[in-house]
């Protein structure tokens, strides 16, 4: 689909627009390359230690009564964003021991 669109940009704005289009779609798709491409459980800022749960009413109310702190992580694996804030909020150590 970028293919295409960067060869109708071309036709319709020229070749050095084209040129600049796909200059731009490789930094991107580099710099998304760095967090998507990242294994799951072990990244540059180290291993997740956190025993996480999966997410359920009954266990939230179960740790609340149970005078527990509760921390939901709702990220998404293809979400660039969600991978920035785990590399560089979760996994540091000092969240990593609070967690």
């Amino acid at each position: 689909i970028a293919l295409i669109l960067l060869f109708a940009i071309a036709k319709h704005y020229g070749k050095k627009t084209l040129f600049a289009s796909m200059v731009i779609t490789l930094i991107l798709g580099g710099t998304s390359y760095l967090f998507i491409a990242q294994p799951d459980t072990q990244t540059l800022a180290g291993q997740d230690q956190v025993n996480w749960q999966p997410l359920s009413e009954e266990a939230i109310h179960q740790a609340l009564a149970e005078n527990k702190r509760v921390f939901i992580d709702v990220t998404a694996d293809w979400c660039v964003t969600c991978k920035a804030n785990k590399y560089n909020v979760l996994l540091r150590d000092d969240v990593q021991k609070a967690l």
